[in-house]
């Protein structure tokens, strides 16, 4: 009898373990991103876009940069819309590849490119900088995990890469726009930003963005409903674990 009601106890006992680290990884909180110092921008460096985009001429016109990612996408995609002058797309990341797009929406030639240090220069093609057009990028995502359903992304227009290699230029703000096909989003923090329907980046300018994921709110609702059930199995062991005991002592 006595091992019987400690098998029942470890089993109830499991349960109930099983149920506070599944409510942990629901519940659990890390800190997010902060776009506010540049400090937090180097030692969070997988959780955010440094992007700039350079011009020879006026920099009074911004570039329009759309971001398109969702969890289940292997990749994130950047969409830029340059205006007449850009001579160049510099990204923090040695894994971006880009390509021009052509207005009929085909695939058009890849941008050359040149590495120095963290950063790689992509070259806009000559026909394309008398008049714009648009650049379309993938590289892997920069997210970090803020809670079960929300991750945070800082968007960084950067002023920092060395451009006198690569034939110099200004730095142009940037018109940040989001999608929104995995949940809503907000703005957690901003810094030298202009806040609206799209985001302007001012060069030096970053943001961070919390996206929230409709799919992980559904898993979240089913995490919800084993712990649940495992509380209720946990609490019937380990009431069946003391029942000899109990009705020992209602003798």
């Amino acid at each position: 009898m006595l091992v019987r009601s400690l098998v029942w106890a470890t089993l109830g006992g499991i349960c109930f373990a099983v149920a506070i680290g599944l409510t942990w990884t629901i519940a659990h909180v890390t800190t997010a991103l902060s776009a506010s110092s540049d400090d937090r921008l180097e030692t969070d460096a997988s959780g955010w876009y440094g992007v700039a985009v350079v011009s020879g001429g006026d920099a009074s016109m911004p570039a329009q940069l759309n971001y398109d990612y969702t969890l289940q996408d292997d990749l994130a995609v950047l969409s830029f819309d340059l205006p007449a002058g850009v001579t160049q797309i510099v990204v923090g990341s040695l894994d971006i590849f880009c390509w021009e797009v052509l207005p009929d929406g085909a695939r058009g030639e890849d941008l050359w490119t040149m590495d120095a240090g963290t950063y790689r220069h992509l070259k806009i093609p000559a026909a394309l900088v008398p008049t714009g057009g648009r650049v379309t990028c993938n590289l892997p995502p920069r997210i970090r995990t803020a809670s079960f359903t929300t991750t945070a992304t800082v968007f960084y227009n950067d002023p920092r890469p060395d451009l006198t290699s690569t034939g110099g230029g200004v730095f142009l703000p940037i018109e940040l726009s989001l999608n929104n096909r995995d949940g809503p989003y907000d703005i957690a923090a901003s810094n030298k930003a202009i806040l609206g329907d799209a985001i302007l980046l001012r060069p030096g300018g970053n943001v961070t963005v919390r996206f929230h994921s409709m799919q992980m709110g559904e898993v979240r609702d089913w995490y919800i409903l084993v712990i649940g059930v495992l509380v209720g199995f946990g609490a019937a062991m380990i009431i069946e674990a003391f029942r000899p005991l109990i009705e020992r002592i209602g003798r």
